[in-house]
């Protein structure tokens, strides 16, 4: 099917949305985009308030305090099952972690009361956001400075920092929703082996955002998950990532490096389908340097059928969009 796109302004005006002052004219500006249902989804909203679960000022904790919290059984079973998550998945919403660590609990609500519990013993930290329109609050879940202390100073493990991903909110939602693909391939069988690499700085170099590695129905497979969001400049960070691949596929002997031999693609994760719209027809070009689709959010229920292959149309700020049945997945 040929889709047109709407014009390219809003692309602009939703990347200068961002929280405070800003989030009343966020309001005010209707030309967000939108899944078909006409609501924006959840984690590609420019317009979400963000509060702190506590003072946002990080304690101040000594190794030895956080030693006697887990030797006295402060941190219990329980809490080890779900910090393994948080290692694993960086950070996610309440929603998830209870998906994740249904059958480690007899009751629902018991994992967000231990979450709640240990974010009080700086074990596990996050924060909460709410919509437009939307009484409900999210909450967004990660390990606190305590997890973080003691398993990088007693175990050596390298985790990423919990004050950036507080910080850094809009990359902590794009983990999020990236998760969301990993959680949908674990519940079909397929665990992927996933490194994330945000970009903190500006002064960063610039990487992939996440990798995936699963063995596929016809091979390995390595997908390299991209988020795109409308609240943070999607259309200059797609090109910037766009080159960066075909840099990469030079570098590579004309192909993305693979974990193991196979096949590789690149995957841009976006909220809707009308932001594919916007994105590709706006795009100065699309790169055949390597194979790239793309999964809206609001497609997921749709899984496998939930990708997209785009190409700029024949007129200018047209789209073509054709579904792609991932059945290797």
């Amino acid at each position: 099917m040929t889709l047109r796109c709407k014009p390219q302004a809003h692309l602009a005006v939703a990347s200068e949305i961002t929280s405070g002052a800003a989030f009343s004219s966020a309001l005010e500006y209707s030309d967000l985009w939108r899944a078909r249902d006409g609501n924006i989804p959840p984690l590609d909203d420019p317009t979400l308030q963000f509060s702190a679960q506590r003072s946002e000022k990080p304690s101040v904790l000594h190794l030895q305090t956080i030693v006697n919290r887990v030797s006295a059984g402060q941190i219990g079973p329980p809490d080890l099952i779900l910090t393994k998550f948080f290692q694993e998945w960086i950070c996610l919403t309440e929603r998830q972690i209870r998906r994740l660590a249904a059958n480690s609990f007899d009751k629902a609500h018991h994992i967000g009361t231990r979450l709640r519990i240990l974010q009080k013993l700086d074990w596990f930290d996050g924060y909460w956001f709410s919509r437009q329109g939307v009484l409900e609050k999210e909450h967004v879940w990660m390990l606190g400075q305590g997890a973080f202390i003691f398993y990088t100073m007693m175990h050596g493990m390298h985790l990423l920092e919990p004050w950036q991903l507080h910080k850094y909110k809009s990359y902590s939602l794009s983990i999020c929703a990236i998760n969301e693909l990993r959680m949908i391939l674990e519940e079909r069988g397929k665990y992927a082996e996933v490194v994330y690499a945000p970009n903190w700085s500006k002064g960063d170099p610039i990487r992939p955002f996440s990798q995936f590695f699963i063995q596929s129905e016809k091979g390995p497979l390595t997908m390299y998950v991209e988020r795109l969001a409308q609240k943070s400049n999607p259309l200059r960070l797609m090109q910037k990532k766009q080159e960066m691949y075909e840099k990469m596929v030079a570098d590579n002997a004309g192909k993305l490096p693979m974990v193991q031999p196979g096949a590789a693609m690149v995957v841009w994760s976006v909220g809707s389908l009308e932001a594919i719209e916007a994105l590709v027809g706006s795009i100065d070009y699309m790169s055949d340097a390597f194979v790239q689709i793309f999964l809206p959010d609001e497609c997921l229920d749709e899984f496998p059928r939930s990708f997209f292959v785009a190409k700029k149309g024949k007129r200018e700020g047209e789209v073509e969009l054709q579904r792609l049945n991932m059945d290797i997945l």
